[in-house]
């Protein structure tokens, strides 16, 4: 059996070959923009509340609190800095006060320790003909936050590579940082492989034939690396907005330099396919080398493919890439302010 995880999914089945013993049934586990090492971004939802541009989603942040697997996606390595101090905590060493409460403390040490369970199983499963062959595919230069500050106004979650980050420049797929997309035990280069799809795309990307073709026999190293194999596209993107409010887009591109031909559009799509007239692709600005920005005003409250044209990119001419954007009313019953 080979199993194919995206997200969370990948720290499910990960518990399930070790911990659970469910190796013995396995052959190879592909992990798609897994948090392995958890991410900031849920510490930001937790600590602070679940967000849609400005409003806090009150009812859902409560909601989320409550489910330990929520706690799971947390960093569990010291992602937390202190001002003032040269100090690095774990999001379970908070302390009680306005930030989080002694609920949150509890339920980040216990998935901390789940974390701990899987790369324990792991690790002893490691060179037994039992262990599955795990490849991790993460995302690679989108905007992912990345660290977290704690002063006396509270805790922000900020987008800025730490550091003492290993790679800051690989950035992440716009959810969970490349670095937290591998596993913590993981060490074999070959086993990892790099992708330019943001972290919902991932879910249906190519490479997953690729690999699952090199099961079959054919020889594929090309699909291993930590780098895609040509120029990308990196975004800037909440996912997320409420309506009315203007959706801010940055666009990187990576692995070529730009020249005076290099041209960027974007446009956004409803996903409903209801669409009579294809949406206009609307020009970027250029805001920096290799950086362009822009801003999209969706219709209504749905759901929008956000898509980004490069043309005149040296070596490769044209590239893609893409993303979901969600809008919510904003007066949805669910946001406090």
């Amino acid at each position: 059996m080979i199993v194919v995880a995206h997200s969370m999914g990948g720290l499910v089945a990960r518990y399930w070959l070790g911990p659970l013993g469910g190796a013995v049934d396995c052959a190879a586990l592909i992990t798609l923009g897994t948090p392995h090492r958890g991410a900031p971004k849920a510490l930001s939802v937790l600590a602070n509340g679940l967000k849609v541009g400005p409003k806090r989603l009150a009812g859902l942040t409560e909601v989320l609190r409550q489910w330990p697997s929520a706690y799971e996606l947390l960093p569990r390595y010291p992602a937390v800095a202190q001002l003032g101090s040269a100090e690095r905590l774990r999001p379970y060493e908070l302390g009680e006060g306005a930030t989080v409460d002694a609920s949150f403390v509890s339920r980040a040490k216990a998935a901390f320790g789940v974390h701990q369970d899987i790369e324990a199983a792991w690790t002893e499963l490691s060179g037994s003909p039992n262990c599955p062959e795990l490849t991790a595919v993460f995302g690679r230069g989108h905007a992912t936050l990345q660290q977290a500050l704690l002063s006396p106004s509270g805790l922000s979650v900020t987008k800025g590579a730490p550091g003492w980050l290993p790679n800051p420049d690989w950035l992440g797929d716009g959810t969970v940082p490349a670095i937290s997309a591998i596993p913590i035990e993981q060490q074999d280069m070959r086993a990892r492989r790099a992708v330019a799809e943001r972290h919902m795309v991932l879910a249906s990307s190519s490479v997953v034939v690729d690999i699952l073709a090199e099961y079959a026999g054919e020889s594929l190293e090309s699909v291993r690396g930590d780098k895609p194999d040509r120029p990308w596209l990196g975004l800037d993107l909440d996912d997320t907005a409420l309506s009315g409010d203007p959706v801010a887009v940055g666009v990187v591109l990576h692995g070529a330099q730009a020249d005076e031909r290099t041209q960027v559009r974007i446009r956004v799509r409803a996903r409903d396919g209801q669409e009579k007239a294809g949406a206009p692709w609307l020009p970027c600005a250029r805001s920096g080398d290799n950086q362009w920005q822009a801003q999209l005003l969706p219709p209504g409250a749905g759901a929008y493919s956000v898509e980004v044209a490069a043309t005149g990119v040296p070596t490769v001419d044209r590239l893609r890439a893409e993303d979901v954007l969600g809008v919510v009313e904003a007066g949805y019953e669910g946001a406090g302010s």
